[in-house]
């Protein structure tokens, strides 16, 4: 029967079913639980329920949502077993290596009788005959960008602009800085219209904000959500000395 999956355009996914993409296409699944799966390119899984999923190649991206959520998806390959603890990570598999990186909360994989603990910012590296390696792995950044061009869309219509930016928050990992909005612009009373379907969060971000009277600009890790007519571009074509 079906599983508790779906590709985000619809449809649901029978249990047992191998999922494939080919070398220039991507795939994305929702969980009834929310859970987000993001399949690379090249990849071939098959969901056996909405708690397990083997991976035979390629790379599957999950957000399980908020940290340390009741999630508990596995996903079983040759190297071994990764158990989600609430989290969003990637793990990678080829024919002679297995590579699981967290951009937050926890992953435990266990191999070869062993469990090995990964948190955000780290990466875990399998070969074929060798010790296991341990890395580090930014948040953010062009390691996460195949995620972003498969984002589930965010149905903006007629939702709060604070919500919008808790979702790209999300799926950038940026931090944001709404103290130079005016009280009640980016609140829940600020709501937003029209549809961001196919834009990646980085578009969408670039397309609803001014129509908000907002602009951004990032400082670090810190994304800074501000007036239009307090951005540098506009303070210097306002004032060109």
């Amino acid at each position: 029967g079906d599983v508790a999956a779906a590709p985000v355009s619809g449809g649901a996914i029978t249990a047992g079913t191998w999922i494939e993409t080919g070398p220039t296409g991507r795939a994305a699944l929702r969980l009834d639980d929310g859970t987000s799966l993001r399949l690379d390119v090249s990849t071939r899984a098959r969901l056996e329920s909405a708690a397990i999923l083997d991976l035979s190649q390629g790379a599957i991206y999950v957000d399980s949502g908020l940290p340390h959520s009741r999630s508990q998806l596995e996903i079983r390959s040759a190297f071994g077993v990764a158990r989600d603890i609430g989290t969003q990570f990637e793990l990678r598999l080829t024919a002679h290596a297995l590579r699981l990186r967290v951009r937050e909360g926890r992953v435990d994989l266990d191999h070869a009788g062993s469990v090995h603990v990964a948190e955000a910012g780290e990466e875990l590296r399998l070969l074929d005959g060798r010790p296991l390696e341990r890395g580090t792995v930014p948040l953010r950044g062009e390691a996460w960008d195949w995620t972003q061009a498969i984002a589930p869309a965010f149905a903006i219509e007629g939702r709060p602009l604070r919500a919008f930016l808790d979702w790209y928050a999300r799926e950038s990992r940026y931090l944001i800085d709404t103290s130079k909005v005016p009280a009640g612009a980016s609140g829940e009373a600020a709501l937003i219209h029209g549809t961001i379907e196919g834009l990646t969060p980085e578009e969408a971000l670039r397309a609803v904000l001014p129509t908000c009277g907002l602009s951004h600009r990032l400082a670090g890790e810190t994304l800074i959500v501000e007036p239009l007519d307090d951005s540098p571009r506009r303070r210097a074509q306002a004032d060109p000395s």
